[in-house]
């Protein structure tokens, strides 16, 4: 490590993939869920309230029952599809397929950043990336092009504080910072 740049060296795991795939989702919508579940919690105290008031509405609203059931499913289905299928479809995906499990090194330096492993080399500039997220396990890049995109490393790829600490403020000096 020189101060002009800055290389990791890392082996991703699966466990890896599916962690940030999880993360960068509830980044991207987890307000959308914390929204659709609030409608839903919203429905129901009206529908509680509406009973409270008018007692003899119950059966009537036992015997429509889909209206209660609908949101119910709704609330349900987003977070088990960020939370268990796309997770579970990423894991299939990249445990089978040993070119996602190989060595990989990126150099950080003041112009560019560079990412090798065994089957590609990529020079790319700054301006490819839009922000950074900091995780308690990861560093997140988020690509410009497709903001649900990013490149990662673990934290564990470190091989001092000192070392993180300097790319971390490099990151920052380069992109912003999200959540």
């Amino acid at each position: 490590m020189t101060l002009e740049s800055i290389t990791v060296r890392f082996t991703p795991t699966a466990a890896d993939y599916v962690r940030v795939a999880t993360r960068i989702r509830l980044h991207r919508y987890g307000p959308l869920s914390a929204i659709i579940f609030g409608v839903f919690i919203l429905y129901v105290a009206l529908n509680v309230a509406a009973l409270l008031e008018n007692p003899d509405q119950v059966l009537k609203f036992l015997s429509s029952m889909n209206r209660f059931f609908f949101p119910l499913f709704a609330a349900l289905i987003v977070p088990l599809v960020l939370l268990v299928i796309g997770p579970l479809r990423i894991w299939l995906r990249v445990s089978g397929e040993p070119r996602y499990l190989t060595e990989t090194s990126m150099t950080f330096s003041p112009d560019s950043i560079v990412f090798k492993d065994a089957h590609n080399e990529l020079t790319q500039d700054w301006s490819n990336y839009y922000a950074i997220m900091l995780s308690d396990k990861d560093i997140f890049l988020f690509l410009s092009i497709n903001t649900s995109l990013a490149r990662f490393i673990p934290r564990r790829a470190f091989e001092s504080p000192e070392q993180e600490a300097a790319l971390i403020t490099l990151l920052k000096s380069k992109l912003k910072v999200e959540g």
